[in-house]
């Protein structure tokens, strides 16, 4: 019985070990993929491109809260959809 025990217990550490390393190689992958879609030259320009526009919008705006809600907001848009 103690044999059988313990030949189950492998299983399921062998098994549990294997879905960990599958989940390290897929992270792997996920960031890897993902600095080189935003560390791009083109996520950069877009980014300050916005920046720019919202700078320039500024003085209509009033400076307001909404207004720099909006610089947060774009800019992560444009960040992780240029690739």
């Amino acid at each position: 019985m103690a044999l059988e025990t313990k030949i189950n217990k492998l299983r399921k550490d062998t098994a549990r070990q294997s879905l960990v390393d599958a989940m390290r190689y897929a992270f792997r992958i996920f960031a890897r993929q993902s600095s080189i879609i935003l560390g791009s030259a083109w996520a950069f320009v877009g980014a300050v491109v916005v920046v720019l526009v919202w700078v320039l919008t500024g003085p209509t705006f009033h400076f307001s809260d909404t207004w720099q809600l909006v610089i947060n907001t774009a800019t992560t848009v444009v960040t992780q959809r240029t690739g």
